[in-house]
């Protein structure tokens, strides 16, 4: 007997992962043969796999627990440090994302983050982390404005700083149009996650190239265009990387950019990740977040409210969101935890979000 009510007494531990109901062995229940041992308890032994619940009972001694004699917890320094895990990104909070369509000539055509007449190869976007002590490149979220053919492929990378253009590849992954075709449709963020997590440099360069075939079409939302600094960068039709404001004269587009592509850093012992799923998931990033949020709905979501509680259950600030990746401005809210709720008529999702200065 644990001393919580609502857990069964069992003879013993269970090890491995039982089958429900489980009746026999040590773990088996000591009054009758169902339910069987609650073997999925987080405070059994199984497998983590196997692991998903804690009752109501064990909640409230949980609460008490941290209410009483390890209430010290609560403000030690570990529990006020920012989150292993963050999301860099170059635009501001007072972006909106643009599909830049090339214009001004009859024979010319495309996009300027994606495919086009000009025959360009590739994106990336700069990224320079304030710290990489301890960081491993984990993934990427890119936001992609248009996405079509389902039966070709593209190439997602993050690369060495080879003086002041992408070099050498860190990490590189072959993923399907088919696999995130659906994320562009609900106007939802890409996640991809490599296979292989890397050491996080002063300076890297994260992106994706991509062929031309048929009835191929990529590309990625920006910023406004003339942005005051360029972050966003191209690979051309010669297999040459440059920036955007590479003068017009000199082949380049004469004006800076920055891309909707965000780099995942993680704490390399903790591996902990605070990236969303795409999907039919709710996107928001990122977290730790300086003061910005971009929040994205499924397309079964037409309006949703977005509120935010500080960790007494305060409500603080509400925002009402729509279809699509909108950007939140909690700027004015002192740094700390916070909850983060999004309801809609089928939805309620709970996130934990950090500010920080």
């Amino acid at each position: 007997d644990d001393g919580v009510d609502d857990t069964p007494q069992q003879k013993g531990q269970n090890l491995g992962c039982p089958v429900f109901p489980n009746t026999t062995g040590s773990g088996a229940n000591c009054s009758g043969n169902y339910p069987g041992s609650m073997f999925m308890n987080y405070m059994d032994y199984t497998n983590d796999a196997c692991m998903y619940l804690f009752t109501n009972g064990q909640k409230a001694v949980l609460r008490a627990t941290l209410d009483g004699t390890r209430a010290s917890l609560k403000t030690a320094a570990s529990c006020s440090s920012t989150l292993t895990c963050d999301t860099l990104f170059n635009v501001t909070s007072s972006d909106a994302p643009q599909a830049l369509l090339i214009s001004g000539s009859t024979t010319s055509w495309g996009y300027v983050a994606g495919h086009n007449s000009f025959g360009d190869l590739g994106k990336a976007e700069r990224v320079t982390p304030a710290s990489v002590s301890g960081k491993k490149i984990k993934g990427l979220l890119i936001y992609f404005s248009t996405m079509t053919n389902s039966n070709d492929t593209f190439v997602v990378s993050t690369y060495q700083d080879n003086n002041g253009v992408p070099g050498t590849k860190l990490q590189t992954m072959r993923v399907a149009y088919s696999s995130f075709a659906a994320d562009v449709q609900n106007d939802l963020v890409s996640t991809f996650t490599f296979p292989l997590p890397v050491n996080a440099l002063s300076t890297f360069f994260a992106g994706v190239e991509y062929s031309y075939g048929s009835g191929d079409t990529l590309a990625i939302y920006t910023n406004t265009q003339n942005a005051s600094a360029n972050t966003g960068f191209e690979k051309t039709s010669g297999n040459i990387w440059q920036p955007y404001n590479t003068p017009t004269s000199q082949g380049g587009w004469g004006f800076s950019l920055s891309h909707y592509l965000a780099a995942v850093l993680c704490d390399e012992l903790t591996g902990e990740e605070s990236i969303v799923a795409a999907g039919n998931e709710v996107s928001v990033f990122p977290n730790p977040s300086s003061g910005k949020l971009f929040v994205g709905l499924p397309e079964k979501e037409s309006r949703a409210l977005a509120n935010f509680y500080d960790m007494s259950g305060t409500p603080v600030e509400s925002f009402a969101l729509s279809r699509g990746l909108q950007t939140l401005d909690i700027s004015a809210l002192p740094p700390g935890y916070y909850l983060l709720q999004i309801r809609s008529g089928t939805l309620c999702v709970n996130k934990k979000i950090l500010l920080v200065r």
